[in-house]
């Protein structure tokens, strides 16, 4: 698949011209962006950009019949086929 980079832009830049359909015909969504620190202790910031803006992106696709492809953040622990516990900040 081609693929062609225009612009980079603010998460909510982009989320209301992408809802207002200002970037012409889409074919799909590669959703990589949220906060991958698996420490990150801010609950509320954590459940801003990963869920529901992650959420606003996928709605706004199924409402234009986009493909929405999503990277989890099970993509950071890397190719181990087993998981890891780590410490918290905390220490705990």
């Amino acid at each position: 698949m081609d693929c062609e980079i225009r612009d980079y832009l603010d998460k909510d830049d982009f989320l209301s011209r992408f809802e207002r359909g200002e970037f012409g015909r889409v074919r799909a969504v590669f959703h990589l962006g949220a906060c991958t620190d698996t420490m990150e202790p801010d609950g509320r910031y954590l459940m801003e950009n990963n869920y529901r803006y992650s959420k606003m992106l996928l709605e706004s696709c199924l409402a234009q019949d986009i493909q929405f492809i999503y990277a989890s953040s099970a993509a950071v622990y890397g190719e181990s086929q087993a998981f890891v516990k780590c410490a918290s900040a905390s220490g705990r």
